[in-house]
């Protein structure tokens, strides 16, 4: 029993000891974090759009849903060969989606069927925004031009976002050695480093835009520019 009661004493005194008198490691690292600076800093220039897209689509509607579906791939097979005839266009098909229309003039519940309506996309890309404006002209008899929009290309974007990476780390090392002079520190250690984070994307595209057109004329289109970025997200600790 005296053991006991010994042992227990002991230990009381132990965590007494620990509660009043922190332990050295512990407040080695409370000191630690007080020393440790979290920023961020973002690199970005306008890069000059250079990727042509396009989506145009069949779409027709028919009460017979078997012969629907031999006029669109009739169109689309159509327009796929005059289309692959333009070598500096990549072309390829896109959605196809069918569904019933339904009377409109009946309840919920006696709603029928009075015909069927089909789509398909054919999606269009280029570096060379010209060509993709005279193919979407030619093809405009057949197909409807839903959006078309430009953006910087991977082979750019890859480009770029080499030297963004560059500049993104020097603006890191000048940031540093900014607040380590201004907080009296004698340098720093990276705790951690994250580059690409809160930055733009590096290819953007630009929002699509729907596009009526009534003749066969070039479809008109300016490329203009993108936005691109990158950055660094740091954490440093300060030595002093």
């Amino acid at each position: 029993m005296n053991t006991n009661k010994t042992a227990a004493g002991a230990c009381l005194f132990l965590l007494l000891l620990a509660f009043l008198f922190p332990p050295a490691i512990a407040l080695a690292d409370e000191e630690e974090e007080l020393h440790r600076v979290e920023f961020s800093v973002q690199v970005g220039r306008e890069a000059q759009n250079d990727l042509a897209r396009a989506v145009m689509a069949v779409d027709r509607e028919n009460v017979d849903p078997a012969q629907l579906a031999r006029d669109v791939n009739r169109i689309m097979a159509g327009a796929l060969q005059d289309a692959r005839k333009q070598t500096e266009v990549r072309v390829r098909s896109g959605n196809y989606r069918t569904y019933p229309v339904y009377d409109q003039r009946a309840t919920h519940d006696q709603r029928r069927i009075v015909r069927w309506r089909a789509e398909q996309e054919l999606i269009l890309e280029s570096e060379n925004a010209e060509a993709l404006h005279q193919l979407l002209g030619a093809l405009q008899d057949r197909l409807l031009l839903r959006s078309m929009g430009y953006s910087v290309s991977p082979e750019q974007g890859r480009q770029l976002d080499e030297g963004l990476t560059v500049e993104a780390l020097e603006a890191f090392k000048a940031r540093a050695e900014l607040i380590v002079k201004q907080l009296g520190a004698a340098g720093y250690d990276i705790v951690r480093l994250h580059i690409g984070g809160g930055a733009q994307p590096p290819m953007p595209m630009m929002m699509a835009r729907t596009m009526a057109m009534e003749d066969a004329a070039a479809v008109a289109g300016e490329p203009g520019t993108s936005r691109v970025g990158t950055g660094v997200h740091a954490v440093i600790r300060l030595r002093y």
